[in-house]
């Protein structure tokens, strides 16, 4: 009988041990729980703020990319632009040159040529009017 006795007392601690054991259970699952929703509901607040900076940063993103598409068609005109004039400024070159290199001394020439003439002509004007 001590041995039955015994092994009802063991029974006993056992089952209340197992029912200790189940209530800590309940009560670490149910905080686990608790914190498992706490967590979720930072997680959709964080995810409800988040996206529409998402949808920010991707409008800002095309817009920037717009903005560099503009800034590169610029740049592009602007090294046409640079090369116009850098041909325009070589034709000019080449213009002023020939002027000084050919019409110049052309000129020069020609109003040499003229101012003979004139003195040439005075001359005769002179000579003719001395004579009559």
């Amino acid at each position: 009988m001590l041995m039955a006795d015994l092994h009802d007392i063991l029974i006993s601690v056992l089952l209340i041990l197992g029912s200790i054991l189940i209530v800590v259970m309940m009560v670490v699952l149910t905080r686990i729980s608790k914190t498992l929703i706490t967590i979720q509901e930072r997680i959709d607040k964080l995810s409800d703020d988040v996206t529409p900076l998402v949808g920010q940063m991707q409008k800002v993103a095309g817009e920037a990319e717009q903005t560099l598409q503009s800034v590169n068609a610029q740049r592009e005109h602007l090294e046409y632009t640079v090369r116009t004039i850098s041909q325009i400024t070589e034709r000019l070159k080449r213009t002023f040159d020939t002027l000084y290199t050919e019409v110049d001394p052309t000129v020069n020439t020609v109003v040499s040529f003229m101012g003979d003439l004139r003195r040439g002509v005075q001359t005769f004007i002179r000579t003719w009017k001395s004579g009559k």
